[in-house]
Formats: C-alpha cells, structure tokens, sequence
C-alpha cells in the first residue's frame, strides 16, 4: 500500500515539477539592434586604414593614422543624413569645419552608400557593424583599369 501512494505520488508530482521547471526557465531572449540604431548611435572615429593588396579583407599595407586625421568624426543621423566634423586639428589640404552628407543602407544591410569628401565615397561594404566598431571595404577605381581595395575601421 505504501508502495503504490508513493508511485501515485511520483506520478503526480513529477509532472508538476516537469512543467513547472521548463516555465520558470528564463531563456534570455537574443536582442537584436538594427544597423541604422547601430550606425546612428553616437559619432565615429577612424581607429584605422590601409589597402589590401591580396584582396583577402585584411589591412595589407596601413596608412598613418595621424592626430589631425584620428580627432575627425563621422554622425550619421536616422533620417539618412549626417556631418563630418574635421575636428579641431586640421590636417592640410583638409577642409576645415563640418560637412554634411547623406547616407544609405544597401543589399540587406551589407552595404552602405555615402559621400563624404577625403574620407569615403560611393558604396563600402560593412564588413563589422556592432556597438563598437565599424568596419568598411571599399573598392576604389583610381584610375582607368587600375582598382585599390580601401579598408577603413571606425570606433565610438
């Protein structure tokens, strides 16, 4: 007798704890930030750039990434637009003060358009957007036939 209201009772409570364990699990739900929150969160600095040669993606051959280049800011606003602040270091041959630009995303996000003048021009592919860095590939035509592939990384 004893035996049998102690299974009645594990067939019972198991059940009860079954349910109850699964729907007191807390699965962090993954957030996912869009890339125009991501883009327009707050102002961009180049941290680095270069060109790759071997065309793998990577930083070949880095360009100096001087103080009057380094204290330059890009803002990219929500409605498609933003400024370029040169920073209150002038590099030479850099216009002074701030520009502005517009900008769009492209091909599911991978993409981005803009024009902003000595910096970037035309369309880049983002190769890391997250809350931190930004980095874009850009293949530029410099001259008939002759193609370099621009790397730029932008931190916050």
């Amino acid at each position: 007798m004893m035996k049998s209201a102690h299974k009645a009772f594990l067939i019972l409570i198991c059940p009860l704890l079954v349910v109850s364990l699964v729907s007191c699990s807390k699965e962090e739900d993954e957030v996912t930030i869009s890339a125009t929150s991501l883009l327009t969160r707050s102002a961009w600095k180049l941290d680095a750039a270069g060109v790759d040669i071997d065309k793998d993606g990577e930083i070949d051959q880095p360009f100096e990434v001087n103080d009057c280049t380094a204290d330059n800011s890009l803002v990219f606003d929500k409605d498609g637009s933003g400024i370029f602040d040169g920073g209150a270091l002038q590099c030479e041959n850099e216009k002074a003060g701030q520009q502005s630009f517009d900008w769009t995303l492209k091909e599911s996000n991978t993409v981005i358009s803009l024009v902003v003048p000595g910096v970037i021009h035309g369309d880049a592919q983002i190769k890391v957007l997250n809350e931190n860095k930004l980095s874009l590939y850009q293949v530029l035509e410099i001259t008939a036939g002759v193609t370099v592939h621009q790397y730029l990384v932008l931190k916050h």
